[in-house]
Order: C-alpha cells, then sequence, then structure tokens
C-alpha cells in the first residue's frame, strides 16, 4: 500500500523508524499500536473519573448535601 505524506509527515516517518530501527512499514505499525493503547488509556481514565463522579453526587444525594 502506497501514501502520499507531506514533507513533515515523511520526516515524523524517518524519526520513527531511525528510533525504533526498523522498516517504514513496521514503524507505523507500531506507532498505529501505541496511539490506539493511549487512546484506550484515555476513555479508560475518563470513565474512572465519571463513575467516581458519579459516586460522589450519589453521596451527596444520599447525605442530602447541595452540589
Amino acid at each position: 500500500m502506497t501514501t502520499m505524506l507531506s514533507a513533515q509527515e515523511e520526516q515524523m516517518l524517518e524519526g520513527l523508524t531511525n528510533s525504533l530501527q526498523c522498516n517504514q512499514r513496521e514503524a507505523i505499525r507500531i506507532a498505529l499500536y501505541e496511539a490506539s493503547r493511549s487512546g484506550l488509556k484515555a476513555l479508560q481514565s475518563t470513565s474512572r473519573s465519571q463513575e467516581r463522579q458519579q459516586q460522589a453526587r450519589a453521596m451527596r444525594d444520599a447525605l442530602g448535601l447541595s452540589g
């Protein structure tokens, strides 16, 4: 598969291949994998934060506190 990259994207890909010491295809696969992992972690963190907020709200309601 081929793709058109901007000059900046080419430089980024070159940096990835040098840092990871692999070919372009492997560098892209690793980058996509890491991006998906960090996205999942962000979603999980947001979900945990929302759960804590809901629990705190339920506690305030149960105690009759406004907030």
